[in-house]
């Protein structure tokens, strides 16, 4: 049997966040939001999405790993660079939205909510079943 490779393991866990986020009565607002951080690599924020019960737009950071790997899983969550990545991409999102001139402007055809906060959500796959950590840092 053909090993899945690490890139369709992430696709495969960014669609089942999403059926999961969805579920909870989320609305998403973009997958795959590819930005260009500073040295010129591509920098990528999973899922963007609209948390209607706490009225956030929530930045969603996906991982899928093996068990063992949980203790990198959880520090990955907290390298600097990663965090700075995510922060950098949130910014260009709601650059490109507020560069439209309001907060209700259609973004891939998708209506973007009224939102009263940001936040940074972390999904990670142990164990055979999926683990949230919300609010996973501040800016």
């Amino acid at each position: 049997m053909k090993e899945v490779s690490t890139k369709e393991k992430g696709a495969r866990g960014e669609q089942a966040v999403e059926a999961l986020l969805r579920a909870k009565g989320w609305t998403i607002i973009e997958r795959n939001f590819f930005t260009r951080t500073r040295g010129g690599r591509r920098s990528e924020i999973d899922i963007i999405a609209f948390d209607a019960q706490s009225n956030q737009l929530v930045f969603v950071e996906v991982k899928v790993r093996n068990s063992q790997y949980f203790v990198s899983l959880a520090s990955s969550l907290h390298r600097k660079a990663k965090r700075e990545a995510l922060i950098r991409g949130a910014r260009t999102f709601l650059n490109k939205i507020f560069a439209e001139k309001s907060a209700t402007k259609n973004v891939k055809n998708k209506s973007l909510p009224y939102f009263s906060g940001i936040r940074f959500d972390y999904f990670f796959f142990q164990e055979d079943k999926w683990h949230h950590i919300q609010n996973a840092f501040t800016v």
